[in-house]
C-alpha cells in the first residue's frame, strides 16, 4: 500500500532556518481521536481533557526546546485528533539545512 502524495506547501526560495514564527498542525493517522476529548457542561466553556496519548504528546511538545535549542514553543492546543502549535525559531540559523524538519518522537 502506498502513501498519499503530499503537497509541498513551503515557499520556494524561503530560508526556513532563519529566525521567525511558524504555525504547525500535526494530525493523527486516519484522524483517529486519540489525544483528547472535548467536554462541555451546559453553557460553560468546553474543556479539553487529555488522554494518556495526549499527555505523551504534551510532554514531547514541551521537550522540543530541549531537542531544538533554536526553537521556542509559544502556544499549543491538543485537540482530539490533531495538535496546533505556534513556535519561534530564535537563532539566525537552525542548522546546516535550509529546510529543517521537526522530528516528534
Amino acid at each position: 500500500m502506498g502513501f498519499p502524495q503530499r503537497k509541498h506547501i513551503r515557499l520556494k526560495g524561503y530560508d526556513y532556518s532563519r529566525a521567525g514564527s511558524c504555525f504547525v498542525t500535526v494530525c493523527v493517522r486516519d484522524r483517529r481521536c486519540l489525544l483528547s476529548e472535548i467536554v462541555g457542561r451546559g453553557l460553560a466553556p468546553a474543556e479539553v481533557r487529555l488522554t494518556a496519548c495526549g499527555r505523551v504528546a504534551e510532554e514531547e511538545l514541551l521537550a522540543l526546546t530541549e531537542r531544538y535549542p533554536f526553537a521556542r514553543l509559544d502556544k499549543y492546543v491538543i485537540m482530539p485528533n490533531h495538535v496546533h502549535m505556534l513556535f519561534q525559531i530564535t537563532g539566525e540559523t537552525a542548522g546546516a539545512s535550509p529546510r529543517p524538519t521537526l522530528t516528534l518522537h
